[in-house]
């Protein structure tokens, strides 16, 4: 969204606060901006917010291509990590499909952001057996419904995102499959997004916006 020639962000803040006038990049294109207004839900102006505020926030230095569903804004002395591959902890629900298996996809919603992504391999996986007890099997082909798992899943692109140890509101995910969750899931570590491919990214949108 736009006003006048600046660009305007709704988002809910999870963690720290921001302020007017604050320095800070917008992940994962790692691009810079800078705080100009801040409006909370009551559509007040304020000098800040915190943990737990839905906010519109006016932006300087970003246009409206450059921003997406799903991005993440963070201090710019403090970037926030960025991957698309995560090792995540699963609580399988009931499955639409008779096995869950690699090379499964379905749908991730973590914060804002939702896509499509690919389970790349199943690490580990416990199982209730007929007899109540739960036993755990490595490196499976498949799991099914009530099973417990640590997978790894991959994303289409690069996304922002925080282990579950680190920050639980953008370490919390859900997977679905035809609209409905099959999984719940928490990020427990991650293989960081190589840097120079964002840079890469970011200038490439940059001269993009540019040209338009």
């Amino acid at each position: 969204m736009k006003d006048g020639n600046r660009s305007i962000i709704f988002g809910k803040v999870e963690q720290g606060t921001v302020r007017l006038g604050d320095r800070l990049s917008l992940a994962p294109s790692n691009l810079p901006c800078q705080v100009l207004n801040i409006i909370n839900d009551k559509q007040q102006q304020v000098p800040y917010g915190r943990p737990g505020d839905n906010l519109q926030l006016k932006i300087s230095y970003l246009e409206e291509d450059q921003i997406f569903k799903g991005d993440c804004l963070c201090p710019r002395d403090n970037p926030m990590a960025v991957s698309n591959v995560l090792e995540c902890e699963l609580e399988l629900l009931d499955l639409l499909k008779p096995i869950f298996s690699k090379g499964s996809q379905c749908m991730m919603h973590i914060h804002t952001y939702a896509d499509d992504v690919t389970i790349k391999e199943i690490k580990w996986a416990k199982e209730t057996n007929a007899d109540g007890e739960e036993v755990k099997k490595d490196m499976p082909k498949f799991t099914r419904s009530g099973a417990r798992c640590l997978v790894r899943i991959a994303t289409k692109n690069p996304i922002p995102v925080e282990k579950i140890s680190e920050c639980a509101p953008l370490g919390r995910f859900t997977l679905r499959d035809e609209g409905k969750t099959i999984a719940i899931g928490r990020v427990a570590r991650f293989i960081p997004y190589n840097k120079d491919k964002l840079a890469a990214i970011a200038a490439s949108k940059s001269v993009a916006a540019a040209a338009t």
